[in-house]
């Protein structure tokens, strides 16, 4: 079972073309109906399917529909962008951003502390959003999870993480900017990841810094000690990039 789910609500006919406009396609629905939509908990997409041809489009009720609507009548007309086909590629992209805005707002929970000096809730704080971010990865293929929860990192990624972090401290042209190597190659690794599990479905930003901060809490205790055993040349690993300390197992 994923952790995240969407909903479909899939509005069948047999004459697609009865729907069409100069910008798509258009479906009127009653406005509560739309409403609820729009005001889910859980994403909600609306599917126009033509049952004869078995084409369809589809439209995120959050975007389509005019959430704060006053006097706009009995109905609210579902407008479908032509580019929007729901096809197998639509349904794991749509998968996808459920996934996304679900770990979106966790995070985003994670991150309210009431009180700053509160080390307790800090502690609190950073212990779930370095779990969600290595929930995360895991989804993605940049770390392994084992059923228990047992967190290790394959070598393939240690291998990235080392080659990128040398090129950016061999290489004048590369800038890592403020980032130190490491950082900056866990970035890049994170993302080129992400792009290839996720394909043309965008990494919030929320997503990606907690990714990274996940993955940076395990360099100094996984990554650095796997590249050492496996007598790679690597960098030397200074203070830990942050005092959280989590079990590897191999």
């Amino acid at each position: 079972m994923d952790v995240s789910r969407f909903w479909l609500q899939v509005k069948g006919t047999t004459d697609l073309k009865r729907y069409a406009r100069k910008d798509g396609f258009a479906y009127s629905v009653p406005t509560p109906q739309a409403l609820r939509w729009a005001r889910s908990a859980d994403p909600v997409f609306i599917v126009l399917w033509d049952v004869s041809s078995h084409i369809g489009f589809y439209a995120e009720a959050t975007k389509a529909v005019e959430q704060w609507v006053t006097g706009s009548g009995a109905q609210i007309t579902i407008r479908f962008k032509p580019e929007n086909a729901f096809d197998t590629q639509a349904v794991g992209d749509l998968a996808w951003e459920a996934r996304l805005r679900h770990y979106r707002s966790l995070l985003l929970h994670a991150s309210e502390v009431d009180d700053p000096e509160d080390l307790d809730e800090l502690r609190w704080s950073l212990g779930l959003r370095v779990s969600l971010g290595l929930d995360f990865l895991a989804l993605i293929g940049v770390i392994s999870m084992a059923s228990d929860g047992a967190v290790s990192v394959p070598r393939i990624t240690s291998e990235k993480i080392l080659g990128l972090a040398t090129q950016f401290e061999e290489d004048p042209d590369l800038d890592a900017g403020d980032a130190d190597p490491i950082e900056a190659a866990v970035a890049i690794v994170v993302v080129m990841c992400a792009q290839e599990t996720m394909g043309n479905v965008g990494l919030p930003g929320r997503v990606l810094s907690g990714s990274i901060e996940a993955l940076l809490a395990f360099i100094d205790l996984v990554v650095v000690p796997r590249i050492r055993a496996d007598g790679v040349d690597g960098v030397e690993s200074e203070e830990p990039r942050s005092k959280w300390r989590l079990r590897s197992v191999d």
